[in-house]
């Protein structure tokens, strides 16, 4: 309408351009939904940075994860080896215990000693 003037009822053309020549009109609707799309896009420019930021601080946390896990199996393999340390110690004992118990069977301390022996052995006894 910027190139017509009225007069009455009627319009009148001032552009002397064919219609080929002439820019195109688009419709209204076809104006609206380009805006609608421009405004989108750059309402997506935030989001978009914030899932960047998300995914930046979601890597630092697997990174942290991967080296805890890996402390956590080492931690797991000395808990391992010492419930191995634990029952070794437990064989030795039992096994020192069965020798201790054999020594006095064979040196005799476990038996009592008689009134006559006891008499001739009381000075050699430690107190």
């Amino acid at each position: 309408m910027a190139y017509a003037m009225r007069r009455g009822s009627k319009l009148i053309d001032l552009n002397v351009l064919p219609r080929e020549m002439r820019p195109v009109r688009y419709p209204r609707w076809y104006v609206l939904g380009l805006a609608a799309i421009m405004v989108g896009c750059v309402l997506l420019v935030p989001a978009i940075f914030f899932q960047r930021s998300a995914n930046n601080q979601t890597s630092d946390l697997n990174r942290q994860l991967l080296v805890i896990s890996g402390q956590l199996t080492g931690v797991q393999m000395d808990i391992g080896r010492e419930r191995g340390v634990r029952a070794e110690i437990a064989k030795a004992q039992a096994a020192l215990s069965s020798v201790q118990a054999e020594r006095k069977t064979v040196l005799g301390m476990d038996t009592p000693v008689s009134k006559d022996l006891r008499s001739s052995t009381e000075p050699f006894r430690r107190a």
